[in-house]
């Protein structure tokens, strides 16, 4: 079988590609956004802001693509709105025999709510954060990949008196930043514990080379995730795999929805809430213990969840079985 990648988002398709090309399993990625992070693509099509924004024409174009190009492979697993807008090519993809796979990331399924109709048209359906599962109940999580060879652990080491602790938050844009990450509540509370006094150098990353984000997150001292969604990210997981001291929002419900898992190795704050935040940084600058104890333990998790080769152990037998469907 070959597979076709349709969206990079996060780089999970780049992880999932690699692992797939490792087995010797011909796979490849198409996009239809510029690729800012540049995480990688092998059939780039970065359209400009006046083709996306017309609805038609853009659908039209990535169609033109999708039919030159996604005939030739056996699975077309789709990332968000990878393919044609509400999924209105699956039918059509199932015609010509096409397995369909279908990846939530997230605003797609919060945008409406609940799953689209032509959702249904795909053989294997997936969420990329056990929250999403409130959206679409029936759906599976997949943990999404680390390559955790590529994530050696650095942790933190203590500073001296005076010296800035360095703390990181990573956006892809400005825009998702302030309207899904809850990008305004975390440089409040990081302002806020400036003016207090404490030491603190703060990496706002906004829309930063993934290779060169990277590097940042490795200098760190401290990370701070989303404050509204509920459930960390591919950012969260990456730095934790480094060995690094996660803060971010965790609603204790989702926990419920994965009888397996019992709790997230994280400083927890509230939902969106300015003072909680401010407590855990405060809490993280004071305390070097903490911050190392608190990195390592993200480190064992990603190991238990995110470990690629078993994500990919997942993702190939879940391949084979809708390929004899």
């Amino acid at each position: 079988m070959n597979v076709l990648h349709i969206g990079n988002t996060a780089a999970i398709p780049k992880t999932l590609r690699d692992g797939l090309r490792e087995d010797g399993i011909p796979s490849d990625i198409m996009t239809f956004y510029p690729d800012v992070l540049e995480q990688g693509t092998d059939f780039p099509h970065p359209y400009p802001t006046w083709v996306r924004v017309n609805p038609p024409l853009f659908a039209a174009l990535r169609m033109y693509h999708l039919l030159k190009t996604a005939t030739h492979y056996d699975i077309l697993h789709f990332h968000a709105f990878g393919g044609i807008t509400f999924y209105a090519d699956y039918p059509l993809w199932r015609a010509l025999g096409k397995r369909i796979v279908l990846h939530y990331h997230g605003t797609e399924l919060r945008r409406f709510g609940r799953e689209l109709p032509c959702a249904k048209f795909a053989h294997k359906r997936y969420v990329s954060t056990p929250d999403l599962l409130n959206f679409a109940p029936e759906v599976t999580w997949l943990p999404s990949p680390m390559p955790l060879q590529e994530f050696s652990v650095v942790g933190v080491e203590p500073k001296d008196p005076g010296e800035p602790i360095i703390i990181v938050n990573a956006v892809a844009s400005e825009q998702h930043g302030m309207a899904h990450k809850g990008l305004a509540i975390v440089r409040k509370a990081v302002s806020n514990v400036q003016a207090s006094g404490y030491p603190i150098e703060f990496r706002n990353l906004v829309g930063t080379p993934y290779s060169e984000a990277l590097t940042h997150y490795q200098q760190a001292d401290i990370i701070i995730g989303q404050t509204h969604i509920g459930w960390y990210g591919k950012f969260e997981a990456e730095c934790m795999a480094f060995g690094k001291p996660v803060i971010t929002y965790i609603d204790p419900t989702v926990i419920d929805l994965v009888p397996s898992l019992d709790s997230v190795p994280v400083a927890p704050i509230h939902r969106d809430d300015v003072a909680s935040l401010e407590t855990q940084i405060i809490a993280l600058v004071q305390d070097p213990a903490m911050r190392h104890d608190l990195g390592y333990a993200g480190r064992r998790y990603v190991e238990q969840w995110h470990d690629a080769t078993k994500v990919m152990a997942t993702l190939k037998c879940d391949y084979e079985t809708i390929m004899h469907k």
